[in-house]
């Protein structure tokens, strides 16, 4: 008659014990990967935004610098002093200021 030892293979709680490493391997593994993919996206985002902001700026910039292009050199008189002022309305009498 054989004996438990000389039979070949795995008992029930060595299958358990691999089983359970196994699987606390494999989560360890997933929550790094996880932790590691959340930051690649954070980076991302902050890089997008980085470039966003600095062609905004650079856009502003130009903008900015071209804003009095072609003007003559002592400025335009948009505002013309006004030496009366004429308000009408409809059926109502004209209503002057000298």
């Amino acid at each position: 008659m054989r004996t438990l030892k000389s039979r070949r293979g795995f008992s029930l709680l060595e299958l358990l014990v691999a089983t359970s490493i196994g699987l606390t391997v494999v989560l360890v593994m997933t929550s790094l990967f996880k932790t590691g993919m959340d930051a690649t996206m954070r980076v991302t985002q902050r890089a997008e935004t980085q470039q966003n902001l600095r062609a905004a700026i650079e856009l502003m910039t130009k903008d900015i610098s071209l804003a009095g292009a072609g003007l003559p050199s002592g400025g335009l008189h948009a505002i013309s002093l006004a030496t009366r002022i004429r308000i009408t309305a409809r059926e109502l009498p004209t209503i002057c200021f000298p």
